[in-house]
């Protein structure tokens, strides 16, 4: 009985010990991945800040000098999406698709379609030299809910 209950005690000390020893294994994890856990939080949008994300896309157009259209919006649960049609030059449409890709958010490309069409107008009506570019695609994030 005495060697019986030597042997539970011991066991028991030894699973307290695994315990406390997988214990400070999890915490030191979750000092490591500080860095990366904020990070990889910076890839999300939160839902009330969509408006943020909207704004981004828009600033593509004006920054490379094209002509973009936000063709709709949806918002579900953990993403939003936004159709965007692109008009613009050779050029402008490359540097458009460089400055989406690089978004400073964790946003996915589809649907990606370009095409070319007619002489280039300027937003004068005026005819110049080159082709029209069309590129539509379509934009998604991942949102995250408001922290309480």
């Amino acid at each position: 009985m005495q060697a019986e209950h030597y042997i539970n005690a011991t066991y028991e000390v030894a699973n307290e010990s695994v315990k406390r020893q997988n214990e400070q294994k999890l915490t030191d994890i979750h000092k490591d991945t500080l860095d990366n856990r904020e990070m990889l939080s910076s890839f999300f949008i939160p839902q009330e800040t969509a408006v943020d994300f909207i704004e981004r896309i828009e600033k593509v157009g004006t920054d490379s000098l094209t002509e973009l259209e936000i063709s709709s919006i949806v918002s579900d649960e953990g993403h939003i999406k936004a159709k965007v049609d692109i008009d613009g030059s050779w050029s402008g449409i490359m540097n458009a698709l460089m400055l989406i890709e690089n978004l400073p958010l964790g946003v996915m490309l589809d649907g990606i379609r370009l095409y070319t069409s007619g002489d280039l107008e300027n937003s004068n009506k005026k005819i110049t030299s080159g082709r029209t570019w069309h590129l539509s695609l379509t934009i998604e994030a991942l949102t995250k809910k408001a922290e309480k």
